[in-house]
C-alpha cells in the first residue's frame, strides 16, 4: 500500500490516545512524590481523575482493536491480546487505589507496570514476528530474524559487562541524589 492509509487508522489514534493518557497518569504521580506536599495534595486528585481517563483511553482502544480487520489478522496469539488488556485495567485500578490511600509510591510503581504492558502485550500477540507485513505477510520479520548474529552478540555481551553496572550505578546514584521532595533551595531538579 502507498501513503500513510493503513497508518492513520481508528485503531492506531486509539492507541495513541491511551498511551498520552498512561504517559499523563504516571507523570502526575511521579509530581505527586517530588513536589511539596501542599502542591502535591491537589495533584494527587487531578491523577485519580486522569486514572478514568487512562481507564476509558485504554477501553476504546481495545475495542477499536477487536474490531479491526488488520489487528486481528496480525495477532499470532489472541489469548495475550485478551488478558493483558485485563492487567493492565488492574494496574491502573491498583493505581487508583492506591493514590485514595495517599500511597503515592505504590502508585508510581503501578503506572509504571502500566507503562510496560502495551509493549509486552505487542511483542506478546505478535510472537513469533517482530513486524508483519502489510504488503506481503510472506515477508514479515520475525524475531530471530532480526536478531544480531552470533559473533555480534558475543561482541555486545562482552561490552555489557563492564558498562551495564556503571550504567546502573550511575541511575542508582541520580535517584539517591534526587530523592524526596522539592524543596526550593536546588536550582534544578527533576
Amino acid at each position: 500500500m502507498a501513503g500513510l492509509g493503513h497508518v492513520a487508522t481508528p485503531f492506531v489514534a486509539a492507541a495513541g490516545v491511551a498511551m498520552v493518557a498512561l504517559v499523563a497518569v504516571h507523570g502526575a504521580i511521579f509530581l505527586t512524590l517530588r513536589l511539596p506536599a501542599a502542591d502535591a495534595a491537589p495533584l494527587a486528585r487531578a491523577a485519580r481523575r486522569l486514572v478514568a481517563v487512562a481507564l476509558a483511553a485504554v477501553a476504546l482502544a481495545t475495542v477499536a482493536g477487536g474490531l479491526s480487520d488488520r489487528v486481528r489478522a496480525a495477532t499470532q496469539r489472541p489469548l495475550f491480546a485478551v488478558l493483558l488488556p485485563f492487567v493492565l485495567v488492574a494496574a491502573l485500578l491498583a493505581a487508583r487505589s492506591a493514590l485514595a490511600r495517599r500511597r503515592s509510591g505504590v502508585a508510581f510503581a503501578a503506572t509504571s507496570a502500566a507503562l510496560a504492558l502495551p509493549v509486552t502485550l505487542v511483542g506478546a500477540s505478535l510472537w513469533p514476528y517482530a513486524l508483519i507485513s502489510t504488503a506481503d505477510p510472506a515477508a514479515s520479520l520475525t524475531v530471530t530474524g532480526g536478531a544480531a548474529s552470533g559473533p555480534t552478540l558475543a561482541l555486545l555481551g562482552w561490552l555489557t559487562v563492564p558498562l551495564l553496572p556503571a550504567l546502573l550505578g550511575f541511575q542508582a546514584m541520580c535517584w539517591w541524589v534526587f530523592r524526596g521532595r522539592t524543596d526550593g533551595r536546588a536550582p534544578v531538579y527533576w
